[in-house]
């Protein structure tokens, strides 16, 4: 996904999880085998408290399938609103080496 607007470098998409609630969940997730994407010059806004989480989620499946060749780059992640999320970017799951 590409937010980038006229002129250069300005944001012009968000991606927000609207909820206050504390376990609301992440704005974009990430889940076992999403490889290759990119997310860039987007604004990307949570109230995700879970510490094993956060505004950008990213995790795999049961440790076997991971995420790989995932991109985030020129994007303002923060809160929604005054409600802060734990982490701004959070990548969870198990480590499997074969």
């Amino acid at each position: 996904m590409e937010g980038q607007a006229a002129p250069a470098n300005s944001i012009l998409w968000t991606i927000q999880n609207t909820s206050l609630v504390v376990t609301a969940g992440p704005a974009v997730q990430m889940t076992g085998g999403a490889d290759n994407n990119t997310l860039q010059y987007l604004m990307l806004k949570s109230s995700d408290g879970i510490a094993a989480s956060g505004t950008v989620f990213l995790s795999c499946i049961n440790g076997t399938m991971s995420n790989t060749g995932d991109v985030i780059q020129y994007c303002d992640i923060g809160p929604n609103g005054t409600a802060y999320p734990s982490n701004g970017i959070c990548a969870y799951g198990l480590v499997m080496v074969v």
